[in-house]
């Protein structure tokens, strides 16, 4: 019995100290990162270096921003932006530009030109997609929904892949509620929001999907006074999904 106990103990903290199957990302000092995994990537005075994923296909928004000589003065030059798409697994990875940015000009070649170096911990280049991430328009950009909006057309299976994470997510939370409740409310609102996106016109849809990515980290969406019957439904139910049935909602609207 002993022996066994040992044995357990032993297992127990080999677990415990296993090395979790993920991606680790360090990017160059010109790089400042926009999107990782999906997610935005808060500014902070004190730059973060490195930020981790989960194993498979993941993509990281970034652009190059660093100083650079014009006519013997010093200016901000702030690239494009590029999405970046990768598969890999249990990896520590290095992203920095691949191209000598010194000068304006040399600046410039790289917008139109840019090159990136992906390579992991055993100095080997990391295969990869570059493309850059087309500008929806507005005052400020928001670039999780240009990306939604980009993946909707070129990786549509990123966007069922995060819907499905974060069904997964709260499964825990789900089990937890009546059989009852789950089936009375669950399938009541995903009908009704597929109802009044079938009454909305492409007018209602368009502006009910800016009101739906501009809320979606508030507890409610504000619908404007004077808005249609469909749209103000479409946000009295959104208001009323939790979290995973907002992402899919989200998803969804960006495939129309």
């Amino acid at each position: 019995m002993k022996v066994i106990k040992r044995l357990s103990v032993i297992g127990f903290m080999v677990a415990s100290f296993a090395p979790r199957a993920e991606v680790n990302i360090e990017f160059d000092r010109d790089i400042s990162p926009l999107l990782v995994g999906g997610e935005e990537v808060g500014y902070s005075f004190f730059s973060k270096s490195g930020y981790s994923v989960p194993d498979g296909t993941n993509q990281v928004v970034i652009k190059v921003s660093k100083l650079v000589e014009k006519l013997g003065e010093k200016e901000k030059f702030n690239s494009k932006a590029f999405v970046l798409t990768f598969t890999e697994e249990n990896q520590q990875l290095f992203i920095a530009p691949d191209a000598k940015i010194m000068r304006l000009d040399q600046a410039e070649d790289f917008d139109a030109n840019p090159r990136f170096s992906v390579t992991n911990k055993q100095g080997q280049s990391v295969k990869y997609d570059l493309d850059e991430l087309p500008n929806l328009g507005g005052i400020t950009r928001d670039f999780e929904k240009e990306l939604a909006k980009f993946n909707s057309k070129h990786y549509p299976k990123l966007i069922a892949a995060s819907s499905a994470v974060a069904v997964t997510a709260t499964e825990s939370n789900v089990a937890k509620e009546s059989s009852t409740a789950t089936v009375s409310s669950q399938p009541s609102q995903n009908n009704m929001m597929e109802y009044w996106l079938q009454q909305a016109s492409d007018e209602d849809i368009e502006q009910f999907t800016e009101i739906a990515f501009e809320g979606r980290n508030k507890s409610e969406v504000e619908i404007p006074e004077g808005a249609s019957q469909p749209v103000q439904m479409l946000g009295y139910w959104f208001n009323k999904a939790n979290s995973s049935e907002r992402k899919k909602v989200l998803a969804h609207l960006i495939s129309l």
